[in-house]
This record gives C-alpha cells, structure tokens and sequence, in this order.
C-alpha cells in the first residue's frame, strides 16, 4: 500500500490545492463542496488504515504459523 495515502501532510495538502482550485472555480459553492471532500477524504483514509491493520495482523498471525511449525517440526524431529 502506498505510504502517501496514509500521510496526513499529503492529505492537508491535496484538500488545500483542492480548496485553492474551488475558490477560484466556484466560491459560492465552495464550503460545501469541501465538505462533501473532507467527509469522502477521511472514508477512504479510514477503509485505508483498516485494510492496512488487517493486512498487518495477518503477516503477524502468518509468522507466528510458520515459526510454530518449525518449532513443532523440529520436536518431532528430535
């Protein structure tokens, strides 16, 4: 997963350029649009991290099988 997603300063800086371009695009409208981005922004941030903690719990659980099998593979050996 690429690391930017997850960087809060490349976050503020993409709803700061965002907020930049609506100024000069639509500023009466521009409180609401951010809004709706802010809101959308920190859904994708958040299904981001929850994705990333399962992905990282899973590599946990996936050392911890195989360094328990070598350890049972080696009494059985023994």
């Amino acid at each position: 997963m690429p690391a930017y997603k997850l960087d809060p300063e490349w976050v503020m800086s993409y709803l700061a350029t965002q907020e930049e371009a609506l100024v000069t695009d639509v500023p009466e409208q521009k409180e609401e649009i951010m809004n709706k981005i802010r809101e959308l922004t920190l859904s994708i941030m958040y299904k981001q991290a929850r994705r990333y903690i399962v992905y990282l719990e899973s590599d946990e659980t996936n050392t911890t099988n195989t360094t328990e099998n070598l350890s049972h593979g080696k009494t059985r050996l023994s």
